[in-house]
């Protein structure tokens, strides 16, 4: 093991972090100043408040650091808001996504994302030796969906499902793999059975 080259156990590292998805370098496309992605946000109608007292400094520093509280169009953010900028900017171009889904599968648009949290200074779920991505605000997970018409959608109860709802989840994660950069579901492990863990790291995966 130890004469592999560097980048193939790195590879080989990323990989074994649960469930039989292929993992491949990620593209940089939410690497930006903050300047550049506070810019970005305040044109896309989210609706943040400062998070004062959020880490600036050490391992578990959050850049451009936001409370997010709701997303285009009209959507509301339900649960721990506290996030990265970054995060807070994918959220963002998904919500437009998820509501046409849940209009497409129920005739009704999402009213609000559950969130089960971003931000967690902590190591990596099943490798706590390895820091989380959670740990700079650059991971954000769904527990689910909470619909117009009052209808809750959640990981925990419905991805297994063969019916509407497990079908609108797995929907709602496959279009989540098409812009965020990572992507795991109760598909992958254990620790995933009651939410979609979608995060902005240096590889990308869709366990969709």
């Amino acid at each position: 093991m130890a004469r592999l080259p560097a980048t193939l156990l790195l590879l080989l590292l990323v990989a074994g972090c649960g469930g039989g998805g292929q993992s491949e370098r990620a593209d940089g496309r939410w690497s930006m100043a903050p300047s550049a992605c506070t810019a970005a946000l305040a044109a896309s109608g989210v609706r943040v408040l400062p998070w004062t007292g959020a880490p600036a400094g050490g391992q578990c520093r959050v850049a451009a650091p936001v409370e997010l509280l709701g997303l285009p169009p009209a959507v509301r953010v339900e649960g721990p808001g506290r996030t990265s900028c970054s995060m807070a900017l994918a959220i963002a171009r998904l919500a437009p996504v998820w509501d046409r889904l849940a209009q497409s599968y129920y005739g009704s648009g999402v009213d609000a994302v559950l969130s089960r949290g971003s931000y967690g200074c902590r190591g990596m779920s099943g490798n706590r030796r390895r820091l989380s991505l959670h740990a700079n605000a650059l991971a954000f997970d769904v527990g689910g969906f909470r619909l117009r018409d009052g209808r809750t959608v959640d990981v925990a109860s419905h991805w297994s499902e063969w019916g509407r709802d497990g079908r609108f989840l797995r929907a709602a994660a496959r279009a989540a793999c098409e812009t965020v950069n990572l992507v795991l579901t109760p598909n992958t492990d254990r620790y995933h059975q009651d939410h979609l863990h979608l995060d902005l790291g240096p590889w990308r995966r869709c366990d969709a």
